[in-house]
């Protein structure tokens, strides 16, 4: 058994050293589209894809005569843009998109912060996938209202975390759910004292919501606020952390594939400030703290900590922030155990100095749990958008930067994965720095493995995995001797398909590919392959747990 054992860590080693050499290679940018609404200033602030790999991209705009507008566009995967959209409110007043999601289908909701009547409210849209508006729906249950974040639910319902003012200088907590339709399903507020806050939301597997942000705690302190409630909106806990005397928020959160809850944002102490990670679990009892002080500990964190993700396969947890340094801010991208040891820190330098103002924006993984953070500017040629991607040991493979314009300014909004794919997007400085328009880039990074002899393979083949059988990971490997659409599929002993594995186009190569069942019981299961529509090959794996 222990030989067994070492000879699966052996494996797994070369596996991953196996998927270092496929990801070594620089990205290649395949295209950049630039836009705006006539001419009025625009910025790109995040994006999407759906399951036909159309690109949505989120977008602010503004006008002397409307204020600020709602903008949305949708390209498919060559950059041809298919669409645009444009909303502003009948009271012709500002609308501030805040969040967006896509279901699978292409439909596309919108929460923003609308002016209705001078005051704001919390307004939700809906798009089909021809960029059709179906419904808008506003909703202000105090004197003002503003949403913070938006998810779309397994069953095709979207679910908004917004803070809503009392006009008595109390805040609470809502979380409001829409059906498909735009019905209101149900909406709860939550308060305890005078103040709470929602920065961000996740939805489990179950279709449970858990939000992340504070709530004071007493007249002078405020601490981290998380709140779990079911899909039927019943309130199941909510955990609260602070340290005294001012306390700390929460604007970040995730949740593990066994229903742990984690947390990152940043405390106040005398002399600075630290970000924390908490580790919570299905109870609501918070399990462990993690400080982090800053560079040689100078408590000079960020307030903003983001992106963050649990690695599926080791249940790392990553975050990214930013810290100040003697000369120089930096880009701040921390590994934890879920025990709340740290794997590893990295650094980057970013092109300014003072208070971290140019936060990272985005931390997001891929299906081999590499690391892409989005921040900016790190070079010299202006305010550029700059990507870094990092393996699951912290290695730094590679870091791109987008220009724009010369060395106008480039400030960069969000960023999606899809397969080999990885697009950005922001607000970009037009050729005659008169305006910003909206930037948006696709990259392409190789994801095939050349044998050692730099020969490609001369036969689609399929593996068996290993080991097998196996607890919870084990390792497919497949050859494919040409471009081709690639289909990997599990299914059960009865032959019903239950996952997707692979379903992308590939390039010619030698492939490794990390199966995590964690959320399956064990059983017989078989795995095939298939290339442009052909069946080539089925084994069978043993799933024990």
């Amino acid at each position: 058994m222990k030989e067994r054992t070492q000879n699966v860590i052996l494996l797994l080693f070369f596996a991953i050293c196996s998927l270092q050499i496929a990801y070594s290679q620089q990205p290649t940018q395949e295209w950049v589209r630039r836009y705006s609404f006539d001419t009025n200033d625009t910025r790109g602030l995040n994006l999407k894809t759906d399951a036909s790999k159309n690109l949505y991209v989120l977008s602010r705009t503004t006008t002397d005569s409307t204020f600020t507008d709602v903008g949305l566009l949708k390209y498919d995967p060559a950059g041809n843009l298919l669409w645009t959209a444009y909303y502003n409110s009948p009271s012709n007043r500002s609308e501030l998109p805040v969040a967006f999601d896509v279901s699978p289908a292409g439909d596309v909701y919108i929460t923003a912060r609308s002016n209705f009547n001078f005051n704001d409210v919390i307004l939700t849209l809906k798009y089909n996938s021809n960029g059709v508006l179906q419904w808008a729906r506003n909703f202000n249950p105090g004197v003002s209202s503003g949403p913070t974040d938006l998810s779309i639910d397994r069953d095709g319902n979207v679910v908004v975390g917004a803070n809503v003012a009392l006009g008595n200088g109390n805040v609470y907590a809502l979380v409001v759910k829409y059906n498909e339709a735009g019905d209101t399903i149900w909406t709860r507020q939550f308060n305890v004292y005078s103040t709470s806050n929602i920065s961000d939301i996740v939805i489990g597997d179950s279709s449970n919501i858990y939000t992340t942000g504070y709530h004071k705690y007493s007249m002078t302190q405020s601490n981290f606020l998380v709140l779990k409630l079911s899909t039927s909106g019943n309130f199941q806990w909510y955990a609260s952390y602070g340290v005294f005397p001012s306390g700390g928020s929460a604007n970040s959160i995730a949740i593990d594939s066994i229903g742990f809850v984690y947390t990152v944002g940043t405390v106040s102490i005398p002399g600075g400030y630290d970000n924390v990670l908490l580790r919570i679990d299905k109870f609501g009892n918070i399990l462990w703290s993690k400080n982090y002080t800053g560079i040689n500990n100078n408590h000079g964190c960020s307030f903003t900590p983001t992106g963050l993700s649990v690695n599926s396969i080791s249940n790392s947890i990553y975050y990214t922030t930013a810290c100040n340094a003697p000369g120089s801010t930096q880009a701040v991208t921390l590994s934890y155990t879920t025990t709340g040891d740290t794997n590893w820190v990295k650094h980057q330098p970013l092109n300014f100095t003072g208070t971290p103002q140019y936060n990272p924006k985005d931390l997001i993984l891929d299906k081999y749990n590499n690391l892409y953070v989005i921040c900016g500017p790190i070079t010299t040629t202006g305010r550029d958008y700059s990507t870094i991607k990092y393996l699951p040991d912290g290695a730094q493979q590679w870091l791109l930067n987008y220009t724009g314009f010369n060395t106008f300014e480039d400030f960069i909004g969000g960023i999606a994965l899809d397969s080999s794919f990885i697009y950005v997007t922001g607000a970009s400085r037009n050729v005659t720095n008169t305006r910003y328009e909206i930037a948006t880039v696709k990259y392409n990074q190789p994801i095939g493995i050349i044998g050692n002899n730099n020969e490609l393979p001369v036969r689609i083949e399929l593996k068996q995995n290993y080991p097998n059988p196996f607890n919870a990971a084990t390792l497919l490997n497949y050859e494919i001797p040409k471009t081709g659409f690639v289909d990997i599929s599990l299914y059960n002993a009865l032959g019903q398909k239950i996952k997707k594995i692979v379903n992308s186009e590939q390039s010619a190569g030698y492939y490794t590919y990390i199966l995590n069942l964690n959320d399956l019981s064990s059983g017989i299961y078989f795995y095939s392959l298939s290339c442009n529509g052909i069946l080539f090959k089925t084994k069978k794996m043993l799933l024990i747990k």
